[in-house]
Parts: structure tokens; sequence; C-alpha cells
């Protein structure tokens, strides 16, 4: 097991990014399978944080380290800032284009990963499983698979309001048009999985299988509904799990290893 610690210059956001990765490099997960490191055969999560966090986040909070050994999948943690993994033009900080192919890009050439997308899978929890759900979709050539937990999808709220932000508990209004523009034009950009999910449909796109947790107590129900809902009309091939829980670290530590186990299922 390696644990490192990367800063390099990001083109996309104009300046140097951090994040961790951790590699199961002991070959102690013979249950599913040991990567071939020589060839770079290693399958990779890269594994998004939720709003207010950073790139430590899952080391600290999770067993990462344990599923990443056990699963045989290197985990690849970004700091994404606050910024919803969304690009913003205004800012020159291109935060989706980084995490859909730069870091992708990055990674393959510095360790030993798999350059398949088969082998390629996103996740994350709360504003970093919007993130994962938008970049997944919208990189589907990169990532064959989707983890979004308690997944913070304000674009969609914005949309089914009709084009008008407000105060969720988690970000305000002026933030909201700050990270996603105006939002009476969400609704028909790339901003709203739901459009990215039709768009691949129409180009006859392979979409990524997705793989959807939350919780029953949860402040962003409402919202995970809704995408759980379009899915299903969509016949989706997607997993919706809700139990018991809150939007807290006791409920993505509880359906952490489930996501993992959907990763290396039947692709």
């Amino acid at each position: 097991m390696a644990i490192i610690q990367v800063k390099f210059f990001s083109n996309c956001l104009m300046r140097n990014v951090p994040f961790t990765a951790v590699l199961p490099n002991d070959g102690a997960f013979s249950e599913y399978g040991e990567p071939d490191f020589i060839t770079g055969k290693m399958r990779t999560l890269y594994l998004l944080h939720g709003y207010t966090g950073d790139e430590t986040d899952y080391l600290v909070n999770t067993r990462v380290r344990e599923l990443s050994k056990k699963y045989g999948i290197a985990v690849v943690m970004p700091d994404g800032d606050n910024s919803f993994y969304v690009d913003n033009p205004v800012e020159k900080r291109y935060f989706g284009r980084y995490i859909g192919e730069e870091l992708v890009e990055y990674t393959r050439r510095l360790f030993h990963l798999s350059h398949k997308r088969e082998d390629t899978f996103i996740g994350g929890l709360s504003m970093g499983g919007y993130g994962a759900m938008r970049n997944g979709l919208k990189y589907t050539r990169n990532f064959s698979k989707i983890i979004a937990l308690s997944g913070a999808y304000v674009p969609v709220r914005i949309v089914d309001r009709g084009g008008v932000p407000a105060d969720d508990g988690i970000s305000d209004a002026a933030y909201q048009c700050r990270v996603f523009g105006d939002p009476k034009k969400i609704g028909e950009s790339d901003l709203d999985p739901r459009f990215i999910y039709q768009e691949l449909k129409r180009n006859g796109e392979e979409i990524p299988k997705i793989y959807m947790a939350e919780g029953s107590e949860d402040i962003l129900l409402k919202e995970n509904h809704t995408v759980r809902d379009f899915l299903k009309e969509q016949n989706a091939d997607f997993v919706y799990i809700e139990d018991s829980g809150c939007h807290d670290w006791d409920f993505w530590n509880k359906h952490l290893e489930e996501a993992f186990v959907f990763l290396v299922g039947e692709n």
C-alpha cells in the first residue's frame, strides 16, 4: 500500500493543485484479481470530496486505504475547492475539464494505471456526488461507472424551481449564481446531469453505470429522488440505495464499501 501526495501545475486551473493517491501495490487482494502493475492495468477510482472538504477527507474519515487494498483499485482524491467540479469561464477555473480529462491523463502518465474506460471510475459524496455524476456523464469516454453518495444536485433543484436559486443549508443563492452562472440557462446546459444524459442517448454514446446511495433523513433527499426518478424513466443502468441516515460520514462509511463492490462487479 502506498499513499502519495502530489502537487502539480494544472493548465485547466492555472495554478498548482494537490491530490492524494492510494495505490494498492502489495498484491494482497487475490479475491478480486491482482492488477498487472508492470503493464499498467490498475483500475482507478477518482474520488471527489464534498463542500468545504479537501483531498485528505477520505483518508481521515473513511476506510479508503483498506478498501483500495481489498478490491485492488487505485484511488485518486483531488482537491476540488468549493467548485462543485464545474467549469467557470468567468474566473477561468475549469474544474470539470480538470477532473474529467487533465487529472486522468496526468495520473495515467505518473502511475501504472489502466488506460481502459472499463477500468476507470469516478465517485464522490455530496458536492462530490454531483461532480461525479456530472463529469462521469460529460466525460463518458473516460469513465465506465459512477458512484454518487448523497449527491448535492443543486443545479437540478434550481432548474425545477423555474431557474430560481435559494439557500439550501449548504450554499446560498449568491454563491450558486457565482458557481453555476445564469440560473435560467442551467436546464439546457451540461450543469444539469439530466441534460447530459439525454444528449448521450440522442448521440448513441455509451453511458456509465451508476450507483446512488441516499439517507432517508438527508436534507438533499428530494433532489436525489428527482435524479433517481429521471434515471428510472430513462431505463438507465443504475442502482439506487435508500437507507436510514443523514448527510454525514456515518452514512457514507456505511455505503462506501458497497460502492467498491459495485465497481468490481461485472462490466
